[in-house]
């Protein structure tokens, strides 16, 4: 990918979306949308100069960089270990180390912490847990340990985050709603799509395929995403909640990352053929893992095929474990029955 290629605009960045092949979508994001992202957030949580951050987030997402932005408005002091291995035993020692008081993490870590067992530092009095949906009984579990973790919905496009559960649920045991921040407002068109507008929205879309790449302008004031879910009034109090309820395409989220099974299949038909059935599984750690199914006169070339196939794709969106099968089910008009595959298959 040729960076050059992406329009100059002051003040801004281009940052990648999550994505699981060669096909990739940018959002120029202005300093001052992430700016106002920023301090709405700070706002949320009476963060202050006295706050101390932990950041395990690559920076090359907004997910990491906007830490970075709230630190900056508070002169607040930034622990970046981002760079290093990942492991639960390291996170609690950095956090005892520096005293840090704030972090954001992805359901993953969590789980991790969780598996771990070990009682969360008592300095950490917030935990920002996004990228994913975070489960419920993962959230309750990780709570019982002493996580005071705040799940959040939001997006690149509109600088992190759009709404996130409060400091005053973590005086509860229940499952937290997501509170809509001060920086956006959010409907849900047609009663189905969430649709944003906040001054913290993206300036241009830049869609990367095939080594071309054409860019959008977005001169809009709402952003309807692809997101499915309600918007509700608070009760006895200003604001209002947000239920999201997954996205309306064929999509997943491994350890944070946005995956896109339609592509992950147009992948593999052009190195496997059509004999084959390629599906998400829920897994623990990581949310999903990415199953194949062939059949079994594709046994010999399979490890051939998946082999070129990981070699393309993102390594979140690797295929983790191959079946086989005598003939895949199909529907009266050919479309592979993935409910009785997963039976067939013990899953």
């Amino acid at each position: 990918m040729n960076i050059s290629s992406l329009p100059h605009r002051a003040a801004h960045i281009w940052l990648a979306s999550s994505g699981s092949t060669e096909s990739l979508t940018l959002y120029a994001l202005s300093k001052a949308a992430f700016l106002i992202s920023a301090e709405a957030v700070n706002a949320h949580i009476n963060a202050t100069k006295k706050d101390i951050w932990l950041n395990v987030l690559p920076t090359f997402h907004v997910s990491g960089l906007s830490i970075y932005a709230r630190a900056f408005l508070l002169n607040t002091r930034v622990v970046d270990r981002a760079n290093d291995i990942w492991r639960a035993e390291s996170f609690h020692k950095w956090v005892k180390d520096e005293k840090a008081t704030l972090t954001s993490l992805v359901p993953t870590q969590v789980h991790d912490l969780v598996k771990l067992g070990t009682p969360a530092p008592k300095s950490l009095r917030a935990i920002f847990v996004g990228g994913a949906k975070l489960d419920d009984d993962l959230y309750l579990n990780a709570r019982s340990l002493g996580f005071r973790l705040l799940p959040t919905y939001g997006m690149t496009e509109c600088c992190s985050q759009i709404a996130t559960a409060t400091l005053e649920s973590l005086n509860k045991d229940d499952i937290p709603s997501l509170k809509m921040l001060s920086h956006v407002d959010v409907k849900a068109m047609n009663g189905e799509y969430l649709a944003i507008s906040s001054p913290a929205l993206f300036t241009a879309q830049a869609k990367w395929q095939n080594d071309q790449v054409s860019v959008l302008w977005w001169p809009c004031e709402w952003y309807v995403t692809a997101d499915l879910g309600e918007v509700q009034k608070l009760e006895g109090e200003k604001g209002k909640i947000i239920i999201p309820h997954g996205r309306d395409r064929d999509e997943v989220k491994i350890s944070g990352e946005l995956v896109n099974l339609t592509e992950l299949r147009v992948q593999l038909a052009k190195i496997a053929g059509t004999q084959f059935a390629l599906f998400a599984q829920p897994d623990a750690r990581r949310g999903f893992e990415i199953i194949v199914a062939f059949t079994a006169s594709a046994c010999v070339q399979a490890s051939e095929w998946i082999n070129e196939f990981n070699r393309i794709v993102l390594p979140v969106a690797k295929i983790r474990a191959a079946y086989f099968v005598d003939e895949l089910p199909v529907s009266e008009l050919g479309k592979i029955r993935i409910g009785d595959l997963k039976s067939k298959i013990g899953l």
